[in-house]
């Protein structure tokens, strides 16, 4: 009996390359595999040129530098264009509470104390007047005297000096801030582009308002405030007290 040959086993032919991941393969070995060839590719474009080195990576320094330049002009061009609106407001007069919420005048007021509010939530003045300052909360070209325009200055440099400025005076009334004392502050913290500023907040109970404590109710304390004031002025009549709620 002859012994039979086994069978050998054949190579498979080799295949070029075709740079397309095999079916199988994970997307993120693909894709590492492929950064690997890229990377591969430049280091044999450059490798033993130092010319061609220096080329690439000048081109790579002034793609970054357009780059980079492009993106401050374009900055500037929106920081000009913040500036102009802000002195278009200017021809506007500052809206004023007591105009637009006469019922401020007789209003409970209630001190918050020191908070930090939005620049944006700051709606107009709080100072009775004529019309004196625009928009902007600088004043009205008539109303720019020297002592104004140094004020102006200082608190610009101030500012710049990265000073903490006082906080300002505010009252807050129908979901916005009313500048009591710090129209300049107010406008400085606008033309310097700031979010917030410190105010010292006092709360005007306009009807239909929400507290900040929506349990509690001011009608309560108004009312024993006004009997400890009757009591003081000798008046033994009781001051009929509203209703609490259960």
């Amino acid at each position: 009996m002859s012994d039979t040959p086994l069978p050998q086993d054949t190579p498979e032919p080799e295949t070029a390359p075709t740079g397309e991941p095999p079916a199988d393969e994970p997307l993120a070995q693909a894709m590492l595999r492929r950064a690997a060839a890229g990377a591969a590719d430049v280091v044999d474009t450059v490798t033993g040129t130092p010319e061609a080195l220096y080329d690439l990576t000048e081109a790579v320094v002034q793609q970054v530098q357009r780059m980079a330049d492009a993106a401050v002009q374009q900055w500037r061009n929106r920081e000009a264009a913040r500036i102009r609106h802000l002195h278009s407001l200017n021809k506007e007069p500052l809206p004023n509470m007591f105009d637009v919420h006469p019922e401020a005048r007789s209003a409970f007021r209630r001190e918050l104390g020191l908070a930090t509010i939005p620049v944006e939530e700051i709606w107009g003045t709080a100072v009775e007047g004529p019309d004196q300052r625009g928009r902007d909360f600088l004043p009205l070209p008539a109303f720019r005297s020297a002592n104004w325009a140094g004020r102006w200055h200082r608190v610009r440099q101030a500012m710049a000096d990265l000073v903490t400025l006082p906080p300002i005076d505010v009252l807050k009334a129908g979901g916005g801030y009313w500048v009591v004392d710090g129209h300049n502050r107010v406008a400085a913290a606008l033309y310097a582009g700031q979010l917030d500023v410190d105010a010292v907040v006092v709360v005007v109970a306009l009807p239909g308002d929400a507290t900040d404590d929506p349990a509690a109710s001011l009608a309560p304390l108004r009312a024993e405030a006004e009997e400890m004031r009757a009591a003081g002025l000798g008046s033994r009549m009781p001051i009929p007290r509203p209703a609490r709620d259960p």
